[in-house]
């Protein structure tokens, strides 16, 4: 078998030199045309901890993109990267990168969705309706998840 020695490997990502298969990739969406799902349940805050985030945006900007669903009405819904936004925006970025998703799952919801440890009980308890309630017009258990 032949080799070919001297050649430069050239790699576009941090994805493909760390061998990670490329399942999806992200695009940049302008922050103004994305938009709080309805009822969302959780609020940003500006605590200790967005102050940190602001200042890790701003050092190496956005590192995971956040993930969102066309809306049907020419922008999108958040589904999870709400406070990377919200810091992207006092950073002052106008694009942030996101992965378009046409439909998210029930499972993909919740992994999204952790409870902070100021979330009352009330809080968790809403949004886990609203979970439960988006998994039965998913289909639920009917579609095996």
């Amino acid at each position: 078998m032949k080799t070919r020695t001297g050649q430069k490997l050239k790699l576009t990502t941090v994805e493909e030199l760390l061998g990670v298969p490329a399942t999806e990739s992200s695009t940049e969406i302008d922050v103004d045309m994305i938009h709080v799902f309805k009822n969302h349940p959780f609020k940003v805050l500006d605590d200790e901890k967005m102050s940190d985030l602001v200042e890790s945006i701003r050092v190496n900007g956005i590192l995971s993109p956040v993930l969102v669903r066309p809306d049907g009405e020419d922008s999108y819904e958040m589904i999870s990267g709400h406070r990377r936004m919200h810091a992207a925006k006092i950073v002052g970025l106008t694009m942030i990168p996101a992965i378009v998703r046409e439909k998210v799952t029930f499972s993909e919801k919740k992994l999204s969705r952790y409870f902070p440890p100021h979330y009352t009980s009330a809080e968790m308890e809403k949004v886990i309706v609203e979970l439960l309630t988006n998994w039965k017009e998913q289909g639920g258990a009917e579609n095996g998840f």
